[in-house]
């Protein structure tokens, strides 16, 4: 994780054309970006993903309408998020 200065974003959608501006800090300058600590995870992220599609088209003789389509989806997805966050690491 990096420590520094905050850069001020400002877009101006006003015009033709948008335009944006950085400002506030020097984002080319390496001496504006300071380590300030780690963060690491001891366990994974852990999901799963369960799909199904079903689909179907019935062919009409004759009339207007000729042919009608249909489908079906499931989905059912879960995800946990177990503790596991170390706290930072400081220099």
């Amino acid at each position: 994780m990096f420590g520094g200065t905050a850069a001020q974003f400002n877009q101006d959608l006003s015009g033709l054309v948008p335009s944006t501006g950085i400002g506030g800090t020097d984002l080319l300058n390496p001496a504006n970006f300071q380590y300030a600590s780690l963060v690491y995870r001891t366990r994974p992220f852990e999901g799963d993903l369960s799909t199904a599609q079903l689909d179907g088209d019935y062919e009409l003789s004759g009339g207007f309408i000729k042919s009608i389509s249909a489908g079906f989806c499931y989905a059912k997805h879960n995800a946990g998020n177990d503790p596991g966050l170390i706290l930072p690491i400081r220099p």
